[in-house]
């Protein structure tokens, strides 16, 4: 599985449910990864 680095949007639009279905599926196969950075925009 490869990794892949979400960036605050894609996170966010992801937790909410609300990932538009071309973004969803080139993330099919993909393991997803998020920075500290984000992970502190999302505590936020």
């Amino acid at each position: 599985m490869d990794p892949v680095v979400l960036d605050t949007d894609v996170s966010s639009l992801s937790l909410k449910r609300r990932l538009p279905s071309a973004l969803m599926t080139r993330l099919i196969g993909k393991q997803p990864c998020i920075t500290f950075v984000t992970l502190g925009e999302l505590t936020q």
